[in-house]
């Protein structure tokens, strides 16, 4: 697998920061523990940040955007799919799986916390961070319909969405190299998916 650099559209790019810094503040003012350490944080604390998970939507277009520059405008009838899926899998999967594992072991040290008497918290149980859950993480299916709750790391819902629309994209870009036209590319994106 031959490393090419892609051109980046710098204004989409900085559009695509804006809003993942914005959605992240959100979840932020989300966390009883964060407004607690930082009790004077009006100017965070506002109408903006607190509706910036709308902003999510914003940054998987804008994303589509880049992706169909990036792959498609340049490198369209050459495009390999095993190519593209390892090099999005490696961008998206190890950090993901290093969150999973994080999200376990704290888990499984407050069990052990609770068991021994040191931490009263109730429960202790795996209620919805189970193994069956724990399974859909590690394949990236959280988020395709088998359970219908957030589980351990409940913000990679978006990865589980952003690696199966990634497969998505590349069986359409390939679909479109079969046809021999870009054109059939944009069609195929714009049909309606509901």
């Amino acid at each position: 697998m031959v490393h090419r650099e892609k051109a980046h559209v710098l204004p989409l790019d900085s559009i695509r920061g804006i809003a993942a810094t914005s959605v992240v503040i959100h979840h932020l003012l989300l966390m009883p523990t964060f407004l607690a350490a930082f009790p004077h944080n009006a100017w965070i604390n506002c109408s903006f940040f607190r509706s910036s998970w709308l902003l999510v939507d914003l940054f998987f277009v804008l994303s589509g955007i880049v992706m169909s520059l990036s792959y498609v405008e340049s490198d369209f009838g050459r495009f390999s799919l095993r190519e593209f899926m390892a090099r999005r899998l490696a961008r998206v999967y190890p950090l993901h799986i290093v969150m999973l594992m994080a999200n376990l072991l704290f888990r499984l040290l407050r069990i052990g916390l609770v068991m021994a008497g040191v931490v009263v918290a109730a429960p202790a149980a795996f209620e919805v961070n189970n193994a069956y859950s724990f399974g859909l993480n590690v394949l990236l299916l959280h988020s395709m319909g088998f359970i219908d709750y957030l589980s351990w790391n409940a913000p990679s819902w978006s990865i589980s969405v952003e690696f199966y629309t990634y497969l998505v994209f590349g069986l359409i870009v390939l679909l479109a190299q079969r046809m021999r036209s870009l054109l059939w590319f944009y069609v195929l994106c714009g049909a309606p998916c509901d």
